[in-house]
């Protein structure tokens, strides 16, 4: 997130309850399909799991989803 490089975007489904769902980058999901595809204690080591606020988890989505480098400019 420091960086504004672009890591990947995986997540749990969204839903009306929850629009901002679990998310991770593609290198942990690599590691969670090793894992059989589940969050384990391995899967969840390699992580180093963190918290965002509401705002940096939507900057942190918009970087690795957009294909236009405006995001660049945001600070």
């Amino acid at each position: 997130m420091t960086t504004k490089n672009k890591v990947g975007y995986n997540s749990a489904p969204e839903s009306d309850d929850n629009k901002r769902p679990d998310a991770w980058c593609n290198q942990c999901e690599v590691k969670r399909l090793e894992c059989g595809g589940d969050w384990n204690e391995e899967s969840e080591a390699f992580a180093n799991i963190k918290l965002l606020c509401g705002c940096c988890y939507d900057q942190a989505k918009v970087i690795n989803t957009s294909n236009k480098s405006w995001w660049k400019f945001w600070h």
